[in-house]
């Protein structure tokens, strides 16, 4: 029988992205409050540990998310890392009680996300939906950000952000 998946400890330390995911995180917060949807920062920077946990729910241990033998992810954080593990990627969360990830107020979200430029994990891959997940990685492979390759810091998107 399998054991219960455990929640691993995270990051959310806006300040443990690329500058320019940071930038472009604090918009998508303000844009959404600017509308009445508040937001906080769940995850930001993810351990190869805490990837690995997440990737063993629903293979080799149980979902606390859904009581069940439910995958998280397909990214192992080792063959494949998250972009989380690189500081390209934040989960996010509805800061109004009852409404944590209600999927109409993260459509609207993710809407802006995309304004922004930010990949938006509801609607970004065929066999995944993850509404809370942001990403860019700047038009880098994984083979390159494993190779240690990290985006050049933007400055005109830093400036515009201001």
């Amino acid at each position: 029988m399998a054991v219960m998946g455990t929640w691993p400890k995270q990051l959310n330390d806006l300040d443990l992205l690329h500058p320019n995911i940071k930038v472009l995180a604090l918009k998508l917060q303000a844009e959404s409050a600017a509308i009445g949807i508040p937001i906080r920062f769940t995850e930001t920077l993810r351990t190869k540990e805490t990837q690995q946990e997440y990737y063993s729910w629903g293979r080799t241990k149980i979902n606390p998310n859904t009581k069940k033998m439910t995958k998280a992810t397909g990214r192992d954080g080792v063959q494949k890392p998250s972009n989380h593990q690189f500081g390209l990627a934040f989960d996010i969360v509805i800061n109004i009680k009852g409404k944590s990830y209600d999927p109409a107020l993260l459509k609207k979200v993710g809407a802006i996300g995309k304004k922004l430029g930010l990949l938006w994990g509801g609607d970004a891959w065929p066999n995944l939906v993850d509404m809370p997940h942001f990403e860019k990685t700047y038009g880098l492979s994984l083979s390159q950000l494993k190779a240690g390759a990290r985006p050049k810091v933007e400055e005109d998107e830093l400036i515009m952000a201001k």
